[in-house]
Formats: C-alpha cells, sequence, structure tokens
C-alpha cells in the first residue's frame, strides 16, 4: 500500500427521539454503505456506540493482541518458529472467518500487525471476504459518547488519528476509529484490582514494579477462576527471583483493563460471533486473559476464545 493519508470521515452520536431516531438510522446505513464500499484505506471515526451495534448486528468480531514488535536480529531457528507462527495465526483467523477485527489502539508495527495484514492480503487475492478493523483507543474525554463527549486534546487526537490511519493505508480496508474514556479505563482498574487501584497506580511511572500485588491476600475477586495454568503464570510474575522484574508494570495494569473496556463495550447480544485471539503477548495480555478470557468466573464464552 502507498503512504497516503487514509480518508476521513466522522458519524456522531444522535439524539433519540423520533427525529433522532431517524437520523440514526440513516446514519446507520451510510456507514453500513461505507464499509461495505471496501475503499481501500477509508478511516471513520464513529462517535457512537448505538451505531457500532447497528453495524455489527450478526457479525463475528474478533479482538486481536500481541507483541508490538518481531524478533529482532533472528536467527534461522527463530526465523523457522516464525514462519510456523505466521502459519498457526493465518489458520486461526480463517477458522474464524471474522468481519470485524478489533485492535486496542496500537500503532502499525512489525508483530502481531504482520498477521492482520497476511490474512487480510491473502483474503484479496483469493476473493474471500475482507474484515473491516475497529481500532479502539483510550482518550481523555470531555464527556461521555452518549452525551455529546469529545477528546480534551485535539492534539493527541490528531496523533492517535495519524496512527489508525496507518493501519488503513497498510491493510487497505476501513478503518473505523473508536474513542474510549479513559475514566472507563480506571473505573475498570478499581472493578479487577480493588477500590482505589487506580489512584494507587497513579502514584507510579507506567514501568513501575509492585504498586499491585495480586497474589497476596485480599486477592481480587477474580482470581478465584483462575486455571492452575494461569494461576502458576502469575505467580511466576510476582516470585522474588525475578528481582527488579518482580511483579506486574503499571502499564500491564492499565492495558490489561483497557483490554476489558473495549470487549465489553462491543459485547452486544446480537454478534453472531465474538472472540479474542493472541498471537504472542507479555504480561497484559497474561493479565487480560487471565481476568476475561480464560477465567471461569466471568461469564466469558470460552469456545469463543
Amino acid at each position: 500500500m502507498s503512504g497516503k493519508p487514509s480518508p476521513m470521515a466522522e458519524v456522531e452520536e444522535q439524539q433519540t427521539d423520533d427525529a433522532g431516531t431517524s437520523q440514526q438510522a440513516a446514519r446507520s446505513e451510510i456507514l453500513e454503505a461505507t464499509i461495505a464500499s471496501g475503499q481501500p484505506g477509508v478511516q471513520v471515526i464513529v462517535n457512537s456506540t448505538r451505531l457500532f451495534e447497528d453495524v455489527l448486528h450478526k457479525k463475528r468480531v474478533l479482538h486481536v493482541k500481541g507483541f508490538g514488535t518481531g524478533f529482532k536480529d533472528a536467527t534461522q531457528d527463530a526465523m523457522v518458529l516464525e514462519a510456523k507462527q505466521d502459519r498457526e495465526s493465518l489458520d486461526s483467523l480463517n477458522k474464524f472467518c471474522p468481519d470485524y477485527l478489533v485492535i486496542d489502539g496500537d500503532p502499525w508495527g512489525a508483530g502481531f500487525q504482520r498477521h492482520i495484514k497476511a490474512f487480510i492480503d491473502r483474503q484479496r487475492r483469493t476473493g474471500g471476504k475482507q474484515p473491516s478493523l475497529i481500532w479502539a483507543k483510550n482518550l481523555q474525554m470531555s464527556a461521555p459518547l452518549t452525551d455529546g463527549g469529545q477528546p480534551v486534546d485535539s492534539a493527541e487526537r490528531d496523533k492517535r488519528l495519524a496512527q489508525a490511519g496507518e493501519w488503513a493505508v497498510q491493510c487497505g480496508v476501513p478503518v473505523l476509529v473508536y474513542w474510549i474514556d479513559a475514566k472507563q479505563i480506571a473505573a475498570k482498574v478499581n472493578e479487577l484490582l480493588q477500590a482505589d487501584a487506580s489512584a494507587v497506580l497513579d502514584g507510579g511511572e507506567f514501568n513501575a514494579r509492585g504498586l499491585i500485588h495480586l497474589m497476596t491476600d485480599p486477592k481480587p475477586a477474580w482470581t478465584a477462576g483462575l486455571s492452575d495454568e494461569m494461576e502458576s503464570a502469575i505467580r511466576a510474575i510476582e516470585d522474588p527471583s525475578r528481582g527488579e522484574h518482580q511483579f506486574f508494570e503499571k502499564c500491564s495494569f492499565e492495558n490489561a483493563a483497557k483490554g476489558n473496556v473495549i470487549f465489553e463495550v462491543l459485547d452486544f447480544p446480537t454478534l453472531q460471533a465474538h472472540g479474542c485471539v493472541a498471537f504472542g503477548g507479555g504480561e497484559s495480555v497474561l493479565l487480560e486473559f487471565a481476568s476475561k478470557y480464560l477465567n471461569s468466573t466471568s461469564g466469558f464464552d470460552m469456545n469463543s476464545g
């Protein structure tokens, strides 16, 4: 794909009276037509959860996680492993057959992003269904979207739109940009960890460790639903043998909470399928899967994972 900026449109939240309902339906039709057109690299800012619910009706939605970079100076063994991962990733995407792939605000990179591009490119070559992308990013908002909220910092908004635009350019499919209020992330951090967890985390640098201990009483409620394998993985992160790397980083808690929020915002009952896949990943992916997708108390259908 070329490096040209992606074309952009914006679809706003509307009122819910009779006139607003009519406008809502019209905007849903416009959005659906834009997506169906398959216009290469189109970028649509969707400022309405209700529009998403309309557009995603009976659709298959898959959230994709992973490392943002690939192997650096890969050895021969690493290249063999990477090729195996590439095949398995394409196979998993093909089996789910997504209408939409959801990205948690990650910038374009050479990690899990390449699996998405490879899948879309193959679908394009073979005449298969090409998924659109939903790029959801947390920003400080003036108010909830339902109240007409907008990003507070216009420069930050423009920076994030440029990142989303790179996905549109690289993948050549429509990208739907959706803003998540940073307050929702903080609330989810408190829900997952403890009542004042977001305030505790605010006191540290993004990579600070040890601000929150998961396996020390009183444990978060969701830890009761961990499998032995997931509990062992978390305990390994909190083991003193890791020295200065003991415990989870601040950003890992926040990113895991962000993933939970984005999944829940798009978890409409009318979806045909709603799942999540990880192509590698670090602490935040472990926490997100442990608290949501691979947790017996979360209510998530593990057959969709």
